[in-house]
């Protein structure tokens, strides 16, 4: 029993040393990444290059004409039914005749279901029912996304909000949107 005292002793006492060399020497070498990380990233700052100018602002076409595509300000524009979504109230019952479906991007992401959650809100708050509208979640799966895209047709929505990160399945989406006449809208990536 002796014995084992004096190799377990011996053993914790080199361990304790080793500890304390191996601790030593992670200081140095994380100084030393930090620099050469610093150096890397200023020699590869330099070499980007900028084309044009820099949007520091979204210009959304509210209240303004553009490119012909007609004034966005009265009636049906963007502030009239924003200034309704506000006051929590809708003048009329604008979804009562339609269809809506949105795809959840990941519905375990707490933004992207408070996302969705509030679409579907101002959605029923515009007439919109739980019968005429469908929420389906993509869960970060671009095979999901393409077959809940696919029920979404077959159950014939007027509307979808595409909520996926894939821009080549959300190219297909929006190829199979047109063919069912289907108005579709992609978040995140564009459809």
């Amino acid at each position: 029993m002796k014995k084992l005292k004096i190799v377990l002793a011996i053993v914790m006492v080199a361990t304790l040393i080793f500890s304390v060399v191996a601790l030593a020497g992670c200081k140095t070498t994380t100084v030393e990444t930090t620099a050469a990380a610093e150096t890397t990233a200023a020699a590869t700052t330099a070499e980007v290059k900028l084309k044009g100018t820099p949007v520091t602002e979204p210009k959304l076409p509210v209240g303004t004409d553009v490119s012909g595509a007609g004034d966005y300000t009265g009636d049906k524009s963007y502030e009239f039914f924003r200034k309704q979504a506000v006051a929590g109230k809708f003048d009329e019952n604008y979804a009562k005749d339609f269809k809506f479906a949105v795809t959840n991007l990941a519905a375990s992401v707490p933004i992207c279901t408070q996302i969705t959650e509030s679409m579907v809100k101002f959605w029923e708050l515009a007439g919109g029912t739980k019968d005429t509208t469908l929420v389906l979640d993509n869960a970060f799966d671009v095979n999901t996304t393409i077959k809940n895209a696919d029920a979404i047709f077959a159950w014939d929505a007027d509307v979808f909000v595409e909520y996926g990160v894939d821009e080549n399945s959300n190219t297909q989406i929006a190829k199979k949107a047109v063919e069912n006449g289907t108005w579709i809208l992609g978040l995140d990536v564009t459809v």
